[in-house]
């Protein structure tokens, strides 16, 4: 008899690594494009996520067959990861070919019955053969290397080295591949890590007989005994496929669950879900590791049972550290300091690895020990089987997890009840294996344990918002978690926040998006038919229901997000999500714009975060494509860009993908404020002006004038003054821009460094500068025909340039040069006409710089005295600058003008009673 030759080859590991690399390569880059392609509703992302596990099932199970039928495994394999490699690389294809056919047949944001099983039917289409020849290469290998070794080993190696591969994908299609190689190159490399696979096995197959099949031991070649020894611990194949599919479910929600609670902490952008999903695969990697390394040869019942009640344990363990990991977040940020590579990767690394470490290695043991466990001669084990059971429980894990156990009874209770099912699996094993496992006591003590800690676990685990704040409502949303939180201090504003992610709300919030709503409505001379893409609050999208559209469509994405809308914000919003004029639709802005079949004359889309992992399509130059076809004649989009989260690149990336899809393009200002400035990108077919006959009719409605004295758009500076520039001003700002795409999706991976590295508030204040400077002495595109009063050309450009030098004053003001922005703020005052608000800016900025600018002060406060001679904070001032300059008796003179202004003022009697104690100067 020859020597057995079971030693696992080196190539095989090599190769499995390989495709586990490009396996989730392939999941990364196929849910973005299914998502872009369905929609990245809930419903849409979870569909895609069931195909993509179920053809994997369908693939483990069938792949018995090829065994069956005699076929070489190793040529099988190499032949399927070709055809897997083709299948990547034709994938976007296929996906652009179906589109069409798809938005015709299926209505955006319907998410029916119906609904779903056309998804469901469409996905299964794309991803069932390529993600089947995917699933059909682990039992293959597997049962290529049993037949080598007797079942004596290999499996753990194989499943470790597959799995850690794919934690390498999963980091790397994010941090390295999709930034410096966009979507196509992408997939190239994937294929040929797929290609290369199938050489290293086609290789064995050639090698020495040594390392060939043609060696593998027979069944005669494994010694009786030790056989018969193995078969004592066995466990009947089918009773493991129960446990394997329990397992599979169990891991999956776990690591839905374990995701949401990092979703509060996390930055949430693309990167966030790459390192959460390769900490969790390297955790698994890790244990399987640790299996073959040091468990193998215990009892596998015992041991299975032991690692179900440490699982269950962390689990409720958990519990506890979700509460604590706000202020672990908090420290760990302070001490590692700013930047990508301290924020952005070694964070956010250790948060998720804080939480999912630990469980992803206990998991990672749990399935090579029930294969190899389970019962059956090595060469007649079913291990196709076998893997499909564990696949499918992956299947219907986060369909649980993220449709009935989150919305149903929340994080806290769901990850207890998964707990529960953790140890329940481990009572079942010590039960109906009593006299093998003999795992009664050790059950029995983990469960007290369980008890112990559930007793202790903290009453609350949800993170909600920062300190000083209250929580008003909460909502755990199939898509995200919602809350409404309400700020300390006087003025208790109250924010929607979706995860981690504040959005604006009440105070500053509502007159930034009630403006949203109504500068693009001015800007078009009859808006009958509207679309709003991104509800939120609803505050723009009722400000734009003043204006009576006949046809107002609107789009949210988080169905939680309507809810607490509608409850917390109607007020604001004019209760326009109980308005039975306005259709609101839960959907993705991204599918809706592409195919809706209707033509609108204006779409406004709301401020979407730049940095968060998704929105990046919404600012690609085939979502500009698709908005641009859904205008009708004379039609215009309106895009609100949050110059306070874009770094100067990013915007002008933005800007020159905006310039490349629409002829005709301008800038205006959303507001006139420096600490969360926005920005209008309006583009049309034709030139578009602000039409002052508009602006007349809305001045006419009386719910319209009331919303426009909200936000100072009664003003007919506040109405003109924003205009930043026209197409050639935008093109010379973003001439160096790049261009965003889908298939090359800059700002998605660009913008995230910006944040981790705090320079949104520099660039905010280089961008701003940049922007009002465009236009200096330029005209302002505003039309007065049929207008019954018109404002003259001359007070328009004039106002204009007060706006301008009043941002500089308030961007000096935030650089802390209080002299410049005294110098830009006192320009801002001149240049006014009929308009007082840069007189009131100059109060302000005086009142802050009069100590260690007197005299500048001094002159910015006569002269906003001569605009507005009652003005109680300007008198106050300019007394105090005379006190500080020494003429009290100048002083007091002011502050008796003070007190006939405003007779209890205690800041003008204080200051009259210093200025009267004051010695006479010399």
């Amino acid at each position: 008899m020859s020597a057995p030759h079971n030693r696992l080859p080196r190539r095989v590991p090599l190769a499995f690594m390989l495709s586990g690399f490009s396996a989730l390569v392939y999941e990364v880059i196929w849910v973005r494009l299914l998502g872009d392609l369905f929609g990245h509703t809930a419903y849409a992302v979870q569909v895609v996520l069931a195909v993509f596990f179920g053809g994997l099932a369908l693939g483990s199970y069938v792949s018995g067959r090829f065994k069956r039928a005699g076929r070489d495994p190793l040529k099988v394999y190499a032949i399927i990861e070709i055809l897997v490699g083709l299948a990547g690389l034709l994938f976007p294809l296929t996906v652009s070919l179906l589109t069409p056919f798809y938005d015709a047949a299926a209505p955006p944001g319907l998410e029916t019955g119906g609904a779903l099983l056309f998804r469901l039917a469409l996905a299964t289409l794309l991803l069932l053969v390529p993600t089947a020849l995917m699933g059909a290469t682990f039992p293959l290998v597997v049962g290529w290397q049993s037949a080598r070794d007797g079942g004596r080993g290999g499996v753990a190696t194989l499943y470790a080295v597959n799995t850690l591969g794919g934690a390498a994908g999963a980091w790397a299609s994010a941090f390295l591949l999709m930034p410096l190689l966009g979507l196509s190159y992408t997939l190239a490399a994937a294929a040929l890590g797929n290609f290369a696979a199938a050489l290293l096995a086609h290789s064995l197959r050639t090698a020495p007989r040594s390392e060939s099949v043609d060696k593998a031991l027979g069944p005669a070649d494994v010694p009786e005994g030790a056989e018969a020894a193995a078969e004592t611990h066995e466990i009947p194949a089918a009773r493991a496929a129960l446990l394997l599919f329990a397992t599979g479910f169990i891991a999956i929600a776990l690591e839905v669950l374990w995701t949401r609670a990092l979703d509060q902490v996390l930055s949430g952008t693309v990167y966030s879900f790459a390192t959460v999903l390769a900490v969790f695969l390297l955790g698994i990697a890790a244990g399987s590791w640790v299996y073959g390394r040091f468990l193998k040869g215990l009892p596998p019942l015992r041991t299975f049972a032991a690692v179900e009640v440490l699982l269950a344990n962390y689990v409720l363990l958990s519990l506890f550290l979700i509460y604590f990991i706000p202020g672990v977040s908090t420290g760990l940020g302070a001490r590692l300091g700013l930047g990508f590579v301290r924020r952005g990767v070694i964070l956010e690394s250790l948060l998720s690895a804080f939480i999912l470490l630990v469980p992803a290695v206990l998991l990672g043991v749990i399935f090579p020990l029930l294969l190899d466990a389970a019962g059956g001669r090595a060469r007649q084990r079913p291990v196709g089987m076998l893997v499909a059971a564990n696949t499918f429980g992956s299947v219907l894990g986060p369909l649980a997890a993220g449709f009935f156990l989150l919305p149903s009874l929340g994080l806290q209770n769901s990850l207890v009840v998964l707990a529960g099912l953790s140890l329940a699996l481990a009572v079942i094993v010590a039960v109906t294996y009593a006299s093998r496992a003999k795992a009664g006591p050790l059950v029995a003590a983990g469960a007290g344990l369980a008890l112990v800690l559930l007793i202790l676990s903290p009453g609350d685990i949800r993170v909600w918002g920062a300190p000083g704040e209250r929580l008003i409502d909460y909502r755990e949303d199939p898509a995200a978690t919602v809350s409404v939180v309400e700020s300390g201090g006087t003025q208790r504003e109250r924010r929607l926040k979706v995860n981690n992610t504040y959005s604006l709300g009440g105070g500053r919030g509502v007159f930034t998006e009630r403006r949203q709503g109504h500068l693009p409505m001015l800007l078009h001379p009859d808006p009958r038919r509207v679309l709003v893409l991104g509800v939120g609050t609803g505050n723009t999208l009722g400000a734009v229901s003043l204006h009576r559209p006949s046809r107002l469509v609107a789009v949210e994405l988080v169905p939680g997000v309507l809810e607490l809308a509608r409850k917390h914000f109607a007020t604001t919003n004019y209760h326009v999500l109980d308005n039975p004029g306005a259709q609101v639709i839960n959907a993705d802005a991204l599918r809706v714009a592409r195919a809706t079949p209707e033509k609108y004359d204006v779409v406004v889309a709301d401020l979407f975060h730049p940095w968060q992992a998704g929105v990046g399509s919404l600012y690609s130059r085939e979502h500009f494509t698709a908005v641009r076809r859904a205008l009708g004649d004379g039609g215009l989009f309106c895009q609100w860009l949050p110059l306070y989260q874009l770094s100067e690149d990013d915007l002008k990336t933005i800007v020159r993908t905006f310039l490349d899809v629409f002829p005709e393009s301008s800038a205006w200002l959303g507001n006139f404020g420096s600490t969360t400035p926005i920005l209008g990108l309006v583009g049309s077919e034709r030139p578009v002006r602000l039409r002052w006959a508009r602006w007349e009719a809305a001045m006419d409605d009386a719910f319209v004038r009331e919303s426009f004295a909200s936000v100072y758009l009664d003003r007919a500076a506040e109405a003109t003054g924003g205009y930043v520039g026209g197409r050639a001003e935008l093109e010379r700002f973003a001439s160096a821009g790049a261009l965003n795409s889908t298939t090359r999706p800059t700002v998605e991976f660009a913008a995230p460094s910006a944040l981790f590295g705090e320079e949104f508030e520099p660039a905010k204040r280089r961008s701003l500068e940049a922007l009002v400077d465009l236009n200096e002495g330029g005209d302002v595109p505003v039309t007065f025909e049929g207008a019954r009063a018109p404002v003259g050309a001359d007070e328009v450009r004039a106002n204009t340039a007060a706006v301008r030098w009043m941002i500089k004053a308030l961007v000096g003001m935030e650089r802390g040069d209080e002299e410049a922005a005294l110098r830009a703020a006192l320009q801002s005052a001149r240049l006014a006409r009929g308009y007082e608000i840069p007189s009131r800016i100059l109060a302000s900025v005086a009142l802050d710089a009069y100590e260690t600018h007197p005299l500048p002060a001094e002159e910015a406060f006569r002269e906003v005295l001569r605009a507005r001679p009652d003005d109680l904070d300007a008198l106050n001032g300019l007394g105090e600058t005379c006190l500080l300059l020494g003429r009290a008796d100048e002083a007091a003179k002011v502050f008796e003008r003070a007190l006939k202004v405003a007779p209890d003022s205690r800041e003008a009697w204080d200051g009259l009673e210093r200025a009267r104690r004051a010695p006479p100067a010399k």
